[in-house]
């Protein structure tokens, strides 16, 4: 599976969630999550906490969706952190990826709130 977290809001816990959910997948099969955020908080992460026991690899690029494809071979899982507010990274790492998932921080959730 190839997954994209998204979302051109800062703040929603994209990062948080691609670690978790790359940490999950790789028991079920050997998992790459790739941090396409020029922030590089997962790979950060990765360097702090000692290694995941998957690769992070950084790649803030537009290309994403030519230069993956290269790079995922042998991986049964690949989970991608995008940035907030760069649609170029966004829009490649979707056309990467066979699914998408968006999360929402709360304060998008409740009343009022414009949804």
């Amino acid at each position: 599976m190839r997954l994209a977290v998204v979302n051109l809001k800062g703040g929603t816990g994209k990062t948080t969630v691609a670690v978790y959910l790359a940490a999950a997948l790789n028991p079920r099969g050997r998992t790459l999550l790739v941090d396409a955020d020029p922030q590089r908080s997962a790979l950060a992460w990765s360097e702090t906490a000692g290694g995941f026991p998957f690769p992070v690899i950084s790649l803030p690029t537009r290309d994403l969706h030519r230069r993956l494809p290269q790079l995922w071979e042998g991986y049964a899982h690949v989970v991608i952190d995008t940035p907030p507010g760069d649609p170029g990274i966004v829009q490649s790492a979707l056309l990467a990826c066979e699914r998408a998932l968006i999360p929402l921080n709360s304060s998008q959730n409740s009343p009022g709130a414009g949804c």
